[in-house]
């Protein structure tokens, strides 16, 4: 059993490279604070949230499920009923759906800048 906590975000990074159907990374700078995960099953959904986050100027990588049929189950253990495809992990602790991104763009917009801050101070830390 995949665990999700181990998976995320750096061992998610290597599954979603080893995709073949993965096509939309994006390797900016910050590129894991916000992966994106979709699945063939809700195309239409998946496009539309990837168009939001390309407008919005958010660094993304995408994590197609598609073929990751336990990564998926160990998310939707971990995450319960906030969990729904497609969706976002955002700094590797906070889950969004597509419909609360698209209906409270805010509640993206903030959890964005309080992973960029967390980076940014864990990295004056060190």
């Amino acid at each position: 059993m995949v665990n999700v906590t181990e998976l995320l975000p750096e061992t998610a990074a290597a599954a979603a490279s080893s995709n073949s159907n993965n096509k939309n990374k994006t390797k900016k700078k910050n590129a894991k604070l916000i992966q994106l995960f979709s699945s063939l099953e809700c195309a239409d959904e998946s496009q539309e949230l990837r168009q939001f986050l390309r407008q919005g100027g958010y660094p993304f990588e995408e994590v197609d499920l598609t073929f990751l049929p336990d990564y998926h189950l160990e998310l939707l253990r971990h995450y319960g009923s906030q969990f729904a495809i497609p969706g976002l992990l955002v700094h590797n602790n906070q889950w969004l759906t597509a419909t609360t991104c698209q209906q409270e763009p805010h509640v993206l917009e903030q959890a964005w800048i309080d992973a960029c801050l967390d980076v940014m101070m864990k990295h004056e830390d060190s």
